[in-house]
């Protein structure tokens, strides 16, 4: 094993104690809770202390929490890591597109009233 594969060893051994920070922002966490349990079929918990997202399914317990050091949310694990690109690459955009399409509808009746 060259030092090269060490050191990134050792990278991935310190991210999984210490826990991804950063990567879901603030504004997303609900948008990502509801796409695990309506899409996903994991279930909602009830949070505790700094967590702001607790699901469980399949086995597993999945948490992001906020750091109020670094002002950051903190993912738990890999899984947790490749559901939120999965979210954000395919599922957010349909969730604001959704919003905008309700809101415009909206606008369309209440202009067609007057």
């Amino acid at each position: 094993m060259s030092s090269q594969e060490k050191r990134r060893e050792k990278q991935w051994d310190k991210r999984e104690r210490e826990g991804w920070l950063g990567m879901i922002p603030l504004r997303d966490v609900y948008g990502f809770e509801m796409f695990l349990v309506h899409n996903r079929g994991w279930h909602s918990s009830v949070t505790n202390g700094l967590e702001l997202l607790h699901v469980y399914g399949y086995g597993m317990e999945l948490i992001v929490s906020w750091n109020p050091v670094k002002h950051r949310t903190k993912l738990n694990c890999r899984r947790l890591m490749a559901l939120w690109h999965a979210y954000d690459t395919f599922h957010r955009d349909d969730l604001w597109i959704g919003r905008n399409l309700v809101r415009n509808e909206q606008e369309r009746y209440s202009q067609s009233n007057w």
